[in-house]
């Protein structure tokens, strides 16, 4: 389970209809087609390549044409780019409003591979965050043994120390005149599990799979705290709302979790690490053993077991969907992108009304 990635800036929505290729391709075109229309029709209109390459922006500006050809060549070439600049004009603005309405998020991570290889913390982040103790490689926690109530307050002053050096750069001296020691205990984990005795941090540490080895050294184990609802499960989910680490646990479970957590903005990977079955446990040599195994066939058979599983896990997705379908309030944050657009329009006439007017020869009247 990761925190859903932070939307992109607002006034990237001006751009965003467009993926960067895209764009690049658009300014090759408009170079090629101003190219192709100045040796279409030097002879005629004599124009400069400057004006030329105007006349070819003012129909993806959606503008009239000041000079129309008369040579047949030079029509069908200016007929032929009105088409495609019609095409982008209308792609382009059908998209434009939702972009600068819909906050747009960032790819999220599908695969074990690019959560090997992702940093959760911005490249801003420093490499070497105050050693707070939370715990140490594969779990082991520090030579004196933590207190649940004082594990529980670093974490939330890791929380906090997340959010405060998500803003400012970090500053070494700092945290040294203030006292806080600095270590390396916390670089490069990126994984949170609660330590009750699960195979999978072993299976990591030993795995030859080159990503699961990765991964298996990305671990943090958090001790269990039987004073907390979930055994100490908060901790985790308060990493992973701090956007440093992402909780290794079964699938459902961790659904449930962040659910009655009251915590919707996180997702899974698309691909599993691993399966999570349901036993039931009963002494050796009970006589009853066989009653439960057929009762329960059946009911797998009978598909009742994956309709009860399918009510609650619609449940916790309807319980999503309510939440994020709530209208949010228009900000001046959602305004950026037009007033940016309103900015860069108006920059664009006025060079586009000084070029016309210093390429316009000076006629008088008689």
């Amino acid at each position: 389970m990761l925190r859903d990635p932070p939307p992109l800036p607002q006034w990237q929505g001006i751009l965003y209809p467009y993926t960067g290729v895209v764009w690049a391709s658009v300014g090759g075109v408009v170079i090629l087609a101003t190219l192709v229309y100045y040796c279409a029709s030097i002879r005629e209109l004599r124009l400069s390549p400057i004006e030329s390459f105007m006349i070819v922006l003012q129909s993806l500006m959606n503008q009239s044409v000041s000079q129309e050809p008369r040579v047949w060549v030079s029509r069908g070439l200016l007929g032929l780019w009105l088409l495609a600049t019609w095409v982008l004009r209308v792609s382009y603005t059908c998209n434009l409003m939702a972009f600068l309405t819909v906050p747009v998020l960032q790819p999220p991570l599908t695969k074990l591979e690019q959560l090997a290889e992702a940093d959760l913390r911005n490249d801003e982040w420093p490499r070497a965050l105050p050693d707070l103790n939370v715990c140490e490689h594969w779990g082991r926690y520090s030579n004196t043994q933590l207190n649940p109530s004082i594990l529980n307050t670093r974490v939330k002053l890791l929380t906090a120390l997340t959010n405060v050096l998500e803003e400012m750069k970090f500053n070494r001296d700092l945290f040294v005149s203030l006292g806080i020691p600095i270590g390396d205990s916390l670089v490069g984990r990126w994984l949170c599990m609660l330590d009750y005795g699960e195979f999978v941090p072993e299976a990591l540490a030993t795995s030859t799979h080159p990503i699961l080895a990765r991964l298996g050294t990305k671990l943090d184990l958090v001790p269990t705290d039987g004073s907390l609802t979930y055994e100490g499960e908060e901790h985790c989910v308060e990493m992973v709302v701090a956007g440093t680490h992402a909780h290794v646990e079964t699938y459902s479970y961790l659904r449930m979790l962040f659910r009655d957590l009251g915590h919707h903005n996180v997702y899974t990977l698309r691909e599993q690490l691993y399966l999570g079955n349901l036993a039931f446990f009963f002494t050796k040599n009970t006589p009853w053993e066989y009653k439960f195994d057929v009762g329960m066939r059946r009911l797998v058979e009978a598909g009742l077991v994956w309709q009860w599983y399918s009510e609650i896990m619609e449940e916790d997705r309807h319980s999503g969907k309510l939440r994020e379908s709530r209208l949010p309030v228009l900000s001046l944050s959602h305004l950026q992108g037009p007033f940016l657009l309103l900015v860069v329009g108006g920059g664009l006439a006025t060079i586009t009304l000084l070029a016309e007017r210093l390429l316009q020869p000076n006629t008088t009247s008689p």
